[in-house]
């Protein structure tokens, strides 16, 4: 079986009224950006291959086009509308009067076993591959069938020995969007809050000098490890077994990305999600002590997460620049910018 990776970023301009009391400002940028390192990071990393594809940054543009409701699994100004329209506290911004439908340029990259060649009479030819029995750790889980055959999407090196538990199959970073925020977090020293098994913090090691990766499961930190050696970037990933809300006031860094825990796939049945009440752990907690560190940082949340809240997450007088994440079309997950990173 093959698996298609195409790509769409999209992107969004919300005008939003702002509160005297808070130049808070609220706007969503996507843009396609390649993440490929240059050659300096080519050669530091031991001249690591990323199989981009055969243009020279692995990327083909279309012309833009209207994404309709039919092609988002959400509808893009109704989220919008909905989770930034009505009455708000002091701080928070009010209702985004002048949403747009947006606009999506779509890409195509061809990457790993999708790879697709012409033919002498210009017709495309599959690789073929014999498609892999699926694990028995994954078998034994229905549920985690349609993640297998992703599994591309979230490891483009999958077959060069990826290791993933059960949370890990629902909870990794999709590479291309891992990709665009790592390219958006680009510092000297950076880190990666809640790594799991590594998608983010192998990424952050493509344009960052030094990752410091944090989680509580040795487990997760023993995979991301050895996920890291795939990706040949262990040497600039320093790995800390711990849990994040204690060892963050002993950490120094430039930005912090957070990808905190969502509570399971079951967050997409929620109409709109509260990083405050549904989180294993309060989101706003969270960011209290990733500002212990820096104000520059990146939240990554659930497709349907209250921008409200993220608002609000910027503080007074702060600003945060709201991003939507699309894969082959479709609003996946949104990255909320803060500080320096707007």
């Amino acid at each position: 079986m093959t698996v298609d990776t195409a790509v769409d970023s999209m992107t969004v301009d919300t005008a939003v009224d702002t509160c005297l009391e808070s130049d808070v400002e609220v706007s969503g940028a996507v843009t396609p950006k390649s993440a490929a390192p240059s050659s300096a990071q080519q050669q530091e990393s031991g001249d690591v291959s990323r199989d981009r594809g055969a243009t020279d940054d692995g990327v083909t543009t279309a012309p833009p086009e209207i994404v309709s409701s039919s092609e988002s699994d959400v509808d893009v100004a109704e989220l919008f509308a909905t989770h930034t329209g009505g009455a708000t506290s002091s701080g928070r911004a009010n209702a985004a009067k002048n949403t747009r439908r947006a606009e999506a340029t779509p890409f195509d990259e061809r990457t790993g076993p999708n790879k697709r060649e012409k033919g002498k009479k210009g017709r495309k030819k599959k690789n073929k591959r014999a498609e892999p029995p699926m694990p028995a750790d994954v078998a034994a889980h229905p549920e985690l069938a349609k993640y297998w055959y992703q599994r591309y999407r979230l490891f483009s090196r999958f077959d060069e020995g990826i290791r993933l538990d059960r949370e890990a199959w629902f909870s990794v970073t999709p590479e291309r969007i891992a990709e665009h925020q790592a390219e958006r977090c680009r510092c000297d020293v950076v880190v990666d809050a809640f790594c799991g098994v590594g998608s983010n913090a192998i990424q952050l090691a493509f344009t960052c000098k030094r990752v410091v990766a944090v989680d509580i499961d040795p487990l997760k930190v023993a995979y991301a490890r050895h996920n890291a050696r795939v990706y040949g970037v262990a040497d600039r990933i320093e790995f800390v077994v711990g849990d994040w809300m204690e060892v963050a006031p002993s950490l120094k860094a430039d930005v912090v990305f957070l990808s905190p825990p969502w509570g399971g796939p079951e967050y997409a049945k929620e109409k709109v999600y509260d990083v405050h009440t549904m989180m294993p752990i309060d989101g706003f907690a969270i960011m209290e002590k990733a500002r212990l560190i820096t104000n520059d940082i990146a939240l990554y949340v659930p497709r349907n997460t209250n921008v409200n809240q993220l608002v609000s997450l910027a503080g007074l007088g702060g600003k945060v620049e709201v991003e939507q994440n699309l894969l082959n079309g479709k609003l996946k997950t949104l990255t909320a910018y803060y500080g320096g990173l707007v």
